[in-house]
């Protein structure tokens, strides 16, 4: 769900595993829009971040 500036937020568990440091993940999300286009969806940009350890 979005708010009224049309933005989204998500938050993700990711465990404490000293071994996954330094890994990469991309993310990017879709969104359901009959009226965009003839697939009926919009997607947003990629993101891509790196695990770390505190």
């Amino acid at each position: 769900m979005t708010d009224g500036l049309g933005e989204a937020a998500w938050a993700v568990a990711i465990p404490n595993v000293p071994a996954w440091a330094g890994l990469g993940f991309y993310q990017q999300f879709v969104v359901l829009d009959g009226g965009a286009n003839k697939l009926g969806a919009t997607f947003s940009n990629a993101g891509r971040a790196t695990m770390g350890i505190k």
